[in-house]
């Protein structure tokens, strides 16, 4: 069974996001004044890899950029960047995500 933690995750850019997966569920980012869309799940479960899917619209060469966050731990291992190309940015990836890890820096 896999354990639960708390994910913060901050997509920046000035797109239009149209869709964030996490794990397989879509999931809605509240945009802020500062061009950050932003959530926090509590007890969001993860077994040994967190998988994302981010898809973007607008006008071409527009930047955006991802950070996950696990018990408030930056767990993005280089910077998750994309570009607006054609009109929109799909990318999908995942995590490698150690439980045990993660409890002996907490």
């Amino acid at each position: 069974m896999a354990k639960t933690y708390k994910i913060s995750v901050e997509l920046t850019t000035e797109a239009t996001l149209q869709l964030f997966r996490l794990e397989g569920f879509a999931i809605a980012l509240v945009r802020t004044l500062d061009n950050v869309y932003r959530i926090s799940l509590q007890d969001f479960p993860i077994e040994d890899e967190l998988d994302f899917y981010v898809h973007c619209t607008g006008w071409n060469k527009t930047p955006w950029s991802l950070k996950i966050f696990i018990d408030d731990k930056d767990i993005t291992p280089e910077p998750i960047r994309g570009e607006i190309e054609k009109g929109y940015s799909a990318v999908r990836g995942s995590i490698n995500f150690q439980q045990d890890q993660h409890e002996q820096t907490v």
